[in-house]
């Protein structure tokens, strides 16, 4: 493994719960891994603790088979030979492109340094760009100077924060894809810290979801999606409808009918039933269960309906040609491979 994090546990002082709790992660060589979360989930501090911006209450940070930080063992940030692309990108105001992506390379002699920086200007189609300064450049310019300084000391790990957060929609997606492309050819190992599902869907490898400080569950994009572990996991994935169940000896029963009882359940008799409202269909009066429209929104590609079906609220997708209008019934049915089943607290 490139990258091992074993227990890492934070906690601040007078803080009521630790900011990490035993998070255990490893990252391979060349694997882009986004960790994504909640606001306040620890993926922040989870970050800060791999680049030496923090110390560890306890557990063991592995770079390349060193040890940067356990109980006896701290490495200071300058010495870990990680890069970091900040989330407002830190660029120097007082420098050019060129001596932003220089800033790095003071170890090297005066004729490398203009090689590196050639190279990372060709590499992020910056060579128009060298001599401007950072106020002089669109979001997506700074984005990609911030990357090239970071990617030019040849980094052995890259760290991401949050790296597209200030840029719009659709300028975001553009430079996902152009960002996946580079690392790709260039095979840095990333780690890169994400609330937005899109793009960690987009980017990762792989993704690892914290919740209040501790690690759900690491998969691959589709593994999360189609089968998230607990429902924090279901619910960073977008919209969902959470609505109660219960187990019974042969069935779950839910407000959308049966479902066959997953052996995992065990004792637990209390259930969510999670459902994308985009996977609630409609269905036949025959063959569905009747909920009344009390609410709908439109949302340009679909409307959004919400349903009561007995006592619950519901949100479905429909077509915008669809006629539906408050007070209407609809039949509703959710496909088995679509309904997520969690134990409920108490």
């Amino acid at each position: 493994m490139h990258l091992q994090l074993e227990a890492l546990t934070k906690r601040y002082p007078g803080a009521a719960a630790p900011a990490l709790a035993g998070v255990s992660l490893a990252v391979v060589p060349g694997e882009i891994l986004c960790l994504a979360g909640a606001s306040g989930s620890g993926k922040t501090t989870l970050l800060r603790l791999v680049a030496g911006l923090e110390t560890l209450t306890s557990g063991r940070l592995v770079l390349a088979g060193q040890t940067l930080a356990d109980a006896t063992t701290w490495v200071p940030p300058e010495e870990r030979g990680i890069g970091l692309v900040p989330q407002d990108y830190a660029l120097f105001p007082h420098l050019t492109v060129a001596r932003n992506i220089a800033f790095g390379l003071h170890h090297s002699s005066r004729a490398e340094r203009a090689e590196r920086v050639a190279a990372m200007l060709a590499l992020l189609r910056l060579e128009e760009l060298a001599g401007r300064y950072p106020h002089e450049l669109s979001g997506g310019q700074c984005q990609r100077v911030a990357l090239a300084r970071a990617l030019a000391p040849q980094p052995r790990l890259l760290l991401l924060d949050e790296a597209f957060s200030s840029l719009d929609q659709r300028l975001r997606r553009g430079l996902v894809d152009e960002l996946r492309g580079l690392l790709r050819r260039t095979g840095t190992t990333t780690l890169c810290i994400t609330h937005d599902a899109t793009d960690a869907l987009a980017l990762g490898d792989r993704l690892a979801i914290l919740d209040h400080g501790r690690l759900c569950q690491v998969g691959t994009p589709p593994e999360l999606y189609r089968h998230p572990a607990v429902v924090p996991v279901a619910a960073f994935f977008g919209d969902l409808n959470l609505l109660p169940a219960t187990a019974t000896p042969g069935l779950v029963e839910s407000p959308f009918g049966p479902f066959a009882r997953p052996a995992w359940l065990n004792g637990h008799r209390s259930l969510w039933l999670a459902v994308r409202p985009h996977q609630v269909q409609l269905a036949d009066p025959g063959h569905g269960t009747a909920a009344s429209i009390v609410d709908r929104r439109f949302l340009g590609p679909v409307q959004e309906v919400t349903v009561a079906v007995g006592a619950e609220r519901c949100r479905l997708h429909l077509p915008t040609a669809h006629s539906a209008r408050v007070g209407d019934t609809l039949y509703l049915a959710v496909h088995a491979e679509h309904a997520h089943l969690f134990p409920r607290e108490p």
